[in-house]
């Protein structure tokens, strides 16, 4: 994909943080056994799932990738 996408630069680039994000957390198992996650957000009783850089990474690539697809598919359709 990134290859098919080399002259871009919002596709590789999400794919690249997906990618990233993907490895740091296989890194985290291997090195200790479990994904380490250090921010949590809680507002009284109520909480948000916790997340670490690797998982923002993922989570921005993907987001990256569904407003390109999004983009493109506006102006194929033009």
């Amino acid at each position: 994909m990134l290859c098919h996408h080399a002259a871009e630069r919002l596709l590789p680039a999400a794919t690249t943080l997906i990618l990233g994000g993907a490895l740091g957390n296989v890194a985290d198992r291997i090195r200790f056994g479990a994904v380490v996650d250090f921010i949590q957000v809680h507002a009284a009783d109520w909480y948000f799932p916790a997340f670490n850089v690797a998982d923002s990474a993922i989570t921005l690539g993907v987001v990256l990738m569904l407003w390109h697809q999004v983009v493109f598919k506006e102006a194929r359709d033009v």
